[in-house]
């Protein structure tokens, strides 16, 4: 994780300082010359490569996903490139990019917009301030280096506790976001938040959720639905391993599950894109005593309401009846 630099206010009082490493200034200077391709970027790309040679390289992977590597570089930014690639931002083309460009435009939840990219190296902004946070699920860099009775340990008594407690404002906003991304298809092909890795959300602070990854085309209309949200948060633990559901996890896994549901409900996406593996996410996550279809029919049924304040008050009774 990325370090923080504490400096003493009085005795009984830290404040905390984002640290910003020279690099970190460097990408500074080249933003706010808006990349103009000068002496600055060509010192970018040196800086970067030094970088890339030194020790604190392999420390500083923050995260991994089915994609890519991401590495901290300080406070501030991280840089990411893809699986199986050595960072080079020496050779290739230098992009700005402004952050995502105008898809990104009223997306509250989003850190995974790219700032600039130098070669097969993507800068972006870092996701906390501080470097901490929290993924979704089991963290992947925990894989492979600790036993599965120590993962499933952590999947209950670490993530679900503390994701099944958030607000329900925290999973309305990530909400909001997926039906603001579904206004913003073009043509035929639609924008899509990627759900198949539950570490692309993270918890930032005590409340805050981002998404940490790519937003990718797609020739589905209306893409971000309920069914990618319960495949993040409770069908699977990471993207090797699904979710351990157990009698005793149950009360935590149906709290998450009712936050998920109302959200969704609250900004009417749509409950799957029409698929055999959104069904089957339903059917996999709700062992409620109803089954994923069921609950999916009842659910479309109560859309028949089109004054909001009660079809929010008739899905949250109909789902503290089923949870009882």
């Amino acid at each position: 994780m990325q370090m923080i630099n504490p400096t003493t206010k009085n005795n009984s009082q830290l404040s905390f300082r984002m640290r910003v490493s020279k690099l970190g200034h460097q990408i500074d200077k080249v933003l706010e010359q808006r990349g103009l391709y000068n002496n600055e970027v060509e010192r970018l790309r040196v800086m970067l490569g030094e970088y890339f040679l030194s020790p604190n390289l392999s420390r500083s992977l923050v995260g991994e996903g089915f994609h890519g590597r991401v590495y901290s570089i300080d406070d501030k930014y991280v840089f990411k490139c893809k699986n199986r690639q050595s960072p080079d931002a020496a050779n290739g083309a230098f992009l700005m990019t402004g952050g995502g460009g105008s898809p990104l435009t009223g997306l509250k939840t989003y850190f995974g917009g790219i700032l600039m990219q130098l070669g097969n190296v993507k800068i972006l902004r870092n996701v906390s301030s501080d470097g901490k946070h929290m993924p979704a699920g089991i963290p992947r860099v925990m894989l492979g280096e600790v036993p599965k009775n120590e993962l499933i340990d952590y999947y209950n008594n670490k993530y679900l506790p503390t994701f099944a407690n958030l607000p329900q404002r925290s999973f309305d906003r990530l909400a909001g976001d997926f039906a603001c991304l579904n206004k913003k298809g073009h043509g035929y092909y639609g924008l899509e938040f990627d759900t198949n890795n539950p570490n692309n959300i993270v918890l930032v602070g005590t409340s805050t959720m981002r998404i940490v990854d790519d937003i990718n085309e797609t020739m589905k209309l209306d893409p971000n639905r309920v069914a990618g949200l319960l495949d993040m948060f409770l069908k699977k633990a990471n993207t090797t391993m699904l979710a351990p559901m157990t009698e005793e996890n149950r009360p935590l896994r149906f709290e998450l599950f009712k936050k998920i549901i109302l959200a969704g409900e609250k900004y009417e996406l749509p409950l799957t894109s029409g698929t055999d593996y959104d069904k089957n996410v339903w059917n996999m996550v709700c062992d409620f005593g109803k089954t994923g279809e069921q609950i999916r029919l009842k659910l479309f049924s109560l859309r028949a309401e089109k004054n909001k304040s009660k079809r929010l008050q008739n899905v949250n009774d109909y789902l503290n009846s089923i949870g009882k």
